[in-house]
């Protein structure tokens, strides 16, 4: 039982993971791309947005976009240069994007519009959902469009759009606050991702896009090409691995344990072939035979279910940073645990019952 309520929670947390809107497209491919180190900011963002058409010209490429910040690295934004809006001031690293990045990635326009090819340096900046919740948290996101703030370079910008929160950080993080402006003074330390919009899902793509960016720039480094969903399976691995070792481990267990059960279960119903022969033969319906019998059985596991549930309960506090989505005890993953049991108990005394309730009364009164 402890092992089957706590294989159940991992489960049911694994699901909750990948049941969720990541803000992403399911056909989406990433490149991340090292540039050299003494490449001046200018220059890298020509370069930049020569890549990204290069990229679009690849056969099943319909869309692409760049974003010269982390992504998928379980990172914050939060600190860098002073940021001013709603009379508040905080530290954020705004992310730097070609004006293609949001259609690229599929991420879905809730309120304004999206970056332009006129839009420049900080004049028109987009903020996700998180964002506008942290500066004004009861207003809807469209009072956010128009709003102005003051960046520390003393530039003036406004926010023209919100756009959907997108797991850019962890599959198993909410995302923060995010402000995206166009790349125009990307840093050469900071890794440049190529996000691609895929016909279909394949990783068909990487040779080409390799070419696509050594044309550009020989010197650029390809540190990883591959599908965004891959990138952020891989930032729940330890989760994955977790919620495979502790399911198979209950498989097994819970294998074990029903063939024990089944076996005791059966034994014990076998003794009471008589018992069974003597309650028909006196004129009892075999209906009523069947359920007496089960009915016992299933209340003595009841309520050693019920025990072991307040145990399991207590003991999967431990695998807490390991849940997302469900809390420890979760109530649906003790109770699913106990009908499992409860369930293997029942047809373990229903069968050898049924086979009972088919011998002829002489034969089963014979029975020792």
């Amino acid at each position: 039982m402890v092992l089957l309520v706590g294989g159940t929670q991992l489960v049911r947390s694994y699901v909750n993971l990948w049941s969720q809107d990541t803000g992403f497209s399911g056909n989406v491919g990433l490149v991340s791309v090292s540039y050299p180190r003494g490449e001046l900011a200018p220059r890298l963002a020509e370069e930049i947005n020569a890549t990204v058409e290069q990229l679009k010209r690849i056969r099943g490429v319909t869309n692409a976009g760049a974003m010269a910040a982390p992504l998928l690295d379980n990172n914050s934004v939060m600190g860098g240069p002073a940021i001013r809006v709603a009379g508040r001031t905080f530290l954020l690293n705004p992310s730097q994007v070609t004006f293609g990045f949001f259609e690229a990635v599929g991420a879905r326009l809730r309120a304004g519009r999206l970056l332009g090819p006129n839009d420049h340096g900080w004049n028109a900046v987009v903020v996700n959902e998180a964002m506008v919740q942290w500066l004004w948290p009861t207003a809807p996101v469209e009072s956010a469009i128009g709003q102005v703030g003051e960046a520390d370079s003393g530039s003036i910008m406004q926010i023209v759009g919100v756009v959907q929160d997108n797991y850019d950080r962890s599959l198993d993080r909410k995302p923060g606050p995010r402000l995206y402006q166009p790349i125009e003074e990307p840093s050469a330390f900071l890794p440049v991702n190529y996000l691609l919009r895929l016909r279909e899902r394949s990783t068909g793509f990487g040779a080409a896009a390799r070419h696509a960016i050594a044309v550009v720039n020989a010197d650029a480094v390809v540190t990883e090409a591959g599908l965004l969903a891959d990138r952020l399976a891989g930032t729940v691995k330890a989760r994955s691995f977790a919620a495979l070792i502790l399911s198979l481990f209950t498989v097994a267990g819970l294998g074990i344990t029903a063939s024990g059960l089944f076996g005791i279960v059966a034994f014990v119903v076998a003794r009471r072939t008589r018992e069974i022969a003597i309650r028909k033969a006196v004129g009892a319906q075999s209906h009523h035979i069947l359920w007496v019998v089960v009915r016992e059985t299933v209340t003595a596991a009841a309520l050693g279910s019920a025990g072991r549930c307040l145990v399991g309960r207590w003991l999967s506090k431990f695998l807490q940073s390991q849940l997302y989505g469900i809390t420890p005890g979760d109530a649906g993953s003790l109770v699913g645990a106990a009908l499992v049991m409860i369930l293997v108990v029942a047809i373990a005394s229903w069968i050898p019952a049924k086979r009972a309730l088919r011998l002829s009364t002489t034969e089963a009164l014979r029975v020792e």
